[in-house]
């Protein structure tokens, strides 16, 4: 379940339901409609149901998930956004007993805390609806796993560790036939010279930092006259989800014009790259 997250998230949650189906498992993934993440799925034949949870406190969509978990008769039910978390556990909660009634097993519920942040408001309180609502949560790093615990009150066997993996059988290695190739397409593509000094960033814009690097490159420059700066990612908003440019009225961060016309008044436009957000990173690693 993932109503609409960040890019980074989206792409790990995608990754993670595509393995799982990979090694046989039925995976269904829940999703706003229309969005990357729901686009993400079908890209790699993912079945998709439409699921819309408007923010925290939508108590329709603890129902809807309910009836989700009952039609799909869901055995495990892996949460990636923090903002769905406390209605998703009460719309599981909410189908256990149909469950019960009919002698199914009883749906598992993961909590998948990919950010240092607490999981809700009132932390004890939201430590202790957890504890009678999950079964388990993740998080990505042990600085994270310790935060939770401590906020939250939480037995330390109900937070686990499961670190971001990186597939490596994707990137090709430094100075092989195959990265070389990728190396003088993307160069070609980019039109920046075969012996440029190329530095960069794949990240979202506007979180990342990536106006630091914009600023101090001139002075970079001056040490380094063939330097080139590449940013990849995507624009996003203010809680780090990708902006479509069909919506209105978003707070735009990192927005690429904006990166474009801090460039030319630096005078450096000519050596910056903007890509907006690629698929292809092990391509772009390779550069």
């Amino acid at each position: 379940v993932g109503s609409e997250m960040c890019i980074r998230d989206s792409r790990y949650s995608v990754q993670m339901a595509a393995q799982m189906q990979a090694h046989g498992d039925d995976v269904v993934y829940a999703c706003r409609p229309g969005g990357f993440t729901e686009s993400q799925c079908r890209n790699r034949n993912i079945p998709v149901r439409p699921l819309r949870i408007y923010n925290s406190g939508d108590i329709m969509a603890a129902f809807r998930i309910a009836s989700l978990a009952r039609a799909e008769r869901a055995q495990i039910i892996h949460v990636h956004r923090r903002a769905d978390f406390m209605m998703v556990a009460l719309g599981i909660a909410i189908a256990r007993p149909w469950f019960r009634r009919r002698h199914l097993p009883r749906p598992v519920l993961i909590l998948h805390s990919h950010v240092m942040r607490p999981l809700g408001g009132l932390q004890r309180s939201a430590g202790w609806f957890f504890r009678k609502t999950a079964d388990a949560v993740l998080t990505v790093s042990q600085a994270g796993r310790e935060y939770i615990q401590e906020r939250h009150a939480l037995p330390p066997d109900f937070v686990r560790l499961l670190l971001n993996g990186i597939p490596l059988s994707e990137y090709a290695t430094p100075g092989s036939p195959q990265a070389q190739q990728w190396r003088v397409s993307l160069r070609k593509e980019w039109q920046i010279p075969e012996n440029a000094f190329l530095i960069g960033m794949v990240g979202r814009l506007g979180q990342k930092g990536q106006e630091i690097a914009l600023e101090i490159l001139p002075r970079l420059l001056a040490i380094e006259p063939n330097l080139y700066l590449a940013l990849v990612g995507p624009e996003t908003d203010a809680k780090g989800i990708r902006v479509h440019k069909e919506r209105t009225g978003e707070d735009i961060l990192g927005d690429i014009e904006q990166y474009r016309a801090r460039a030319t008044e630096l005078s450096v436009s000519e050596r910056v790259i903007l890509t907006g957000p690629r698929d292809d990173i092990p391509v772009v690693m390779a550069s």
